[in-house]
């Protein structure tokens, strides 16, 4: 009885442990990614466009025309953070130039740097088109927290934003891509001074049409046209978008130490650094499983009174059972067993 009662109490001692462990490892390693999407403001009178505005644009746009005609890409390093700084100025007179620039960071001080880039952003008059941040923000954790962001920009500011954000932190890699569609831009302008010619002298035809299949034919070929305009005034709009805002996309790692790709770690700082780091960790689980453990004293006392329940209605039903055999012992036990000379009476 005991054997069995002891594999009774041992079966929710044995759930709280699986419960527990498992909500340690979903907490240390599951942590729910904390997304923010923020909804683009316009600066200075310019149209705000989305991801998915900006997608449908981009399917409105002929194949010739999103052909990058006189694409420029510059790579950038953290030893020459000013390099690239004069391409505004250098860029010809009245030409449409597309600027993108692509930024990966380092930071210690994650919470810091976060409130530097919105203070930035604010100040160069841009917004965060995306922004999508993963990791936990304090506690007892001590994950690493991570951050991409999609900022757009006036072109004019963005020379002076992106060296203000290599001062949030360790700059590991920067790349900017200047792209000219002065080109297409003046085929679409064009294309628009043609059809509004034709529209104009269309409108002209019409007042002096004299059938009703005249009128008909000059109606049809005005509404094509009244198409095709706002198909090419589209695309023109996306242009002047695109040219007038740059957009930046950053990425951004909170570190414990910045990455040293200049020089290769000796054999013995290997040693040292990956001690330490393995020091740091052991602190990290024992941190984590302490606060694994407070957090689960509500289950733990859930399973507890349960387990306690099952406990007094197993006694008891054992009470029972014993109570009903010792009965049925003494009634057998108060009759004498038959013999053979008794049978043969």
């Amino acid at each position: 009885m005991k054997n069995r009662l002891n594999k009774l109490f041992f079966i929710p001692v044995l759930c709280a442990a699986i419960i527990l462990t498992c909500a340690a490892c979903a907490a240390g390693y599951g942590g729910a990614p904390q997304a923010m999407a923020d909804n683009p403001t316009t600066a200075g009178g310019a149209d705000s466009f989305s991801y998915a505005k900006t997608a449908a644009a981009e399917e409105a746009v002929p194949a010739e025309v999103q052909a990058a005609e006189g694409s420029m890409y510059r790579n950038y390093d953290e030893t020459n953070p000013t390099a690239g700084e004069s391409a505004e100025a250098n860029m010809p007179a009245g030409a449409k130039i597309i600027r993108t620039m692509t930024l990966s960071i380092e930071t210690k001080t994650f919470d810091q740097s976060m409130a530097n880039l919105e203070q930035i952003i604010a100040r160069n008059g841009g917004y965060k088109e995306y922004s999508y941040v993963n990791g936990f923000s304090g506690g007892a954790y001590n994950q690493e927290r991570s951050a991409n962001f999609s900022i757009r920009v006036p072109s004019k500011n963005l020379d002076a934003m992106a060296g203000e954000l290599s001062s949030i932190g360790s700059v590991l890699y920067r790349q900017e891509n200047a792209q000219d569609v002065t080109l297409q831009y003046s085929d679409i302008e064009t294309h628009l001074k043609v059809l509004r010619e034709e529209q104009t002298k269309l409108m002209e035809m019409l007042g002096k049409a004299e059938t009703m299949d005249q009128m008909v034919v000059i109606e049809q070929r005005l509404s094509e046209i009244r198409y095709e305009v706002e198909s090419y005034e589209s695309q023109r709009r996306y242009y002047d978008n695109q040219v007038d805002y740059s957009t930046i996309t950053l990425d951004m790692r909170e570190v414990i130490d910045y990455s040293d790709p200049v020089r290769q770690e000796t054999f013995l700082e290997r040693i040292g650094n990956g001690f330490l780091k393995s020091i740091r960790d052991i602190g990290v689980f024992f941190t984590n499983l302490v606060a694994n453990v407070i957090i689960g004293i509500p289950y733990l006392i859930i399973l507890a009174i349960i387990a306690a329940v099952i406990i007094v209605l197993v006694k008891r039903s054992s009470k029972k059972r014993a109570a009903r055999i010792q009965q049925y012992q003494e009634t057998h036990a108060s009759v004498p067993p038959q013999t053979d000379d008794t049978k043969n009476r």
